[in-house]
C-alpha cells in the first residue's frame, strides 16, 4: 500500500473513473457490464490476460454449472443467465440444457437436466469482449495492479503497471475488486484470508481426436474437509497442495499442472490443441465480510443480492448477502466471485461461474450507486437488481 501524496501523479499519466473493476474472469465482466448498464458514466476494466474470462476461458474450465436447484426450479437470474445464454447461443460443446433453453421446454425434463452448458472457451471469451464493449465499458489488457493508493478508509488511486512497461495512475471513486486473489483489498489494507485447505492439482487441457475437439479434465476440487465428514468420507491427503498465493507456489503448481497434462495425452494420440494459460487453482484469498454460515445455510438475509444454486448436488439454494462483498475498513472498494467473503467451506459454492456472474452484477450495480458500502441503501440495490432481473429469494416451497 503506498500512501496517496499526488506526488507519483505529477510522474504519470492519470485518469479518474466512477468504476474501476480490476480482473476480467466472469465476476469483473459482470461488474463492468452492471455498472454501466446501472448509469456509471465511466467504467474502465483491467485484465492481466488478453482475453476475458478467466478461469471460464483462459484456464480452459469452460463449464458453466447450474442455475437451477436440480429438480426443476431455476434459482439464479440476471446476467448470470444472461451470459449463460449467450454462450448457449453460439459456443456451446455438450451439457446443452435445451428443456431449459427453450421456451417450450418439457418441465419434467427440467427436474432431470440440471441448468448449465460446456461451452468452447476460446469463442466464449470473444463473446464476453463483444457484450462488455457494448455496454460502453473500457477495457484494458495486459495490465496488473502494482499499487494501491489509500487515505484514511478510502483508495484514492490505483497504480496500474502493463506488460509494454507503460504506467498508469487511475484515480477511482469506486473499486470492485474481481482479481480472484483479492489483490486490491489486500494493497488497500482491507482484512483478507487465505484457503486454509489449500488446493490440489487440476490440469484441464484439450485435445483432437481425429474427429473431435474434446475437453479432458484431469483433477477439480475437493470436497470441503467439513462436508467429507458428514457424507463419511474418509481424508484426502494429496502429495501437494497450494495456497496458490505467490510467485513461487503458482509456477510450481503450474509446472506440475503441466507434467501431469504431458503424461496424460502422451497415451492417448491425437493432437493436443489448448492448454491452460492461467494455473487452475480454484480458491486463494478473499476479503473477509459477513459469510453465509456453514451451520444455516439456507438462511434468509434482509440484503440478499440474489440466490445461488448447490452446484455439486441437487437441493436449495443459498440467498448472497450484500455483506459479503464488502469488508469493515475501506469504504469505496467491493469485492466479487472468489472475492467475496466466505466461509473456508462455503468458498466451494461462491467461486463457480454462476456466483461469480451474481456477487459481480450486484457489485458493479452497486458501485454505480454511490460511493460509501457502508451508507449504500441497500433497498435501493435491490430494487436496482430486480429491475435487471435478479430474484433476490429462493422459491417458496423451497423454505
Amino acid at each position: 500500500m503506498m500512501t496517496d501524496t499526488g506526488s507519483t501523479a505529477a510522474a504519470l499519466p492519470v485518469r479518474e473513473v466512477e468504476v474501476l473493476v480490476v480482473g476480467g474472469g466472469i465476476a469483473g465482466v459482470a461488474a463492468a457490464i452492471a455498472a454501466r448498464r446501472t448509469g456509471a458514466r465511466s467504467v474502465l476494466l483491467l485484465e492481466r490476460q488478453f482475453l476475458l474470462g478467466g478461469l471460464a476461458t483462459s484456464g480452459l474450465i469452460s463449464i458453466y454449472l447450474p442455475l437451477c436447484d436440480g429438480r426443476g426450479k431455476q434459482l439464479t437470474y440476471g446476467l448470470a443467465e444472461e451470459l449463460l445464454r449467450l454462450g448457449a447461443a453460439e459456443a456451446a460443446e455438450a451439457l446443452y440444457p435445451d428443456a431449459w433453453l427453450n421456451p417450450e421446454g418439457d418441465p419434467a425434463e427440467r427436474s432431470r437436466q440440471r441448468f448449465q452448458v460446456q461451452l468452447n472457451p476460446w469463442f466464449y471469451a470473444l463473446q464476453l469482449e463483444e457484450l462488455c464493449l457494448a455496454s460502453g465499458a473500457e477495457l484494458l489488457y495486459g495490465a496488473t495492479v502494482a499499487e494501491v493508493g489509500c487515505r484514511g478508509d478510502r483508495i484514492r488511486s490505483v497504480l496500474v503497471q502493463f506488460a509494454t512497461t507503460e504506467r498508469l495512475l487511475v484515480r477511482p471513486r469506486m473499486v470492485v475488486d474481481a482479481s480472484g486473489d483479492a489483490i486490491v483489498a489486500l494493497l488497500a489494507g482491507e482484512e483478507t484470508a487465505v484457503y486454509e485447505q489449500q488446493n490440489i492439482l487440476a490440469a484441464w487441457y484439450r485435445y483432437y481426436d481425429g474427429t473431435t475437439d474434446l475437453l479432458q479434465p484431469l483433477g477439480a476440487a475437493e470436497l470441503p474437509e467439513e462436508e467429507r465428514r458428514e457424507r463419511g468420507l474418509p481424508p484426502v491427503a494429496p502429495a501437494a497442495r497450494w495456497t496458490g498465493v505467490g510467485a513461487v507456489e503458482q509456477s510450481d503448481f503450474a509446472s506440475a499442472m503441466h507434467r501431469w497434462i504431458l503424461e496424460d495425452f502422451r497415451g492417448k494420440g491425437g493432437s493436443l490443441t489448448s492448454v491452460p494459460q492461467l494455473p487452475q487453482l480454484r480458491m486463494t484469498r478473499r476479503i473477509v465480510g459477513v459469510s453465509v454460515p456453514d451451520d444455516d445455510p439456507g438462511a434468509v438475509w434482509p440484503d440478499s443480492i440474489g440466490v445461488i444454486a448447490n452446484w455439486r448436488r441437487p437441493g436449495p439454494g443459498y440467498e448472497i448477502p450484500f455483506g459479503s462483498l464488502h469488508g469493515p475498513r475501506v469504504r469505496n472498494l467491493l469485492a466479487a466471485g472468489r472475492c467475496s467473503a466466505a466461509t473456508e467451506r462455503f468458498w466451494d459454492q461462491t467461486r463457480v461461474i454462476p456466483a461469480c456472474a451474481l456477487t459481480g452484477e450486484a457489485a458493479g450495480t452497486a458501485a454505480a450507486l454511490g460511493d460509501d458500502v457502508s451508507e449504500l441503501p441497500v433497498r435501493r440495490l435491490q430494487e436496482q437488481l430486480q429491475r435487471a432481473g435478479v430474484r433476490l429469494r429462493r422459491p417458496q416451497t423451497l423454505r
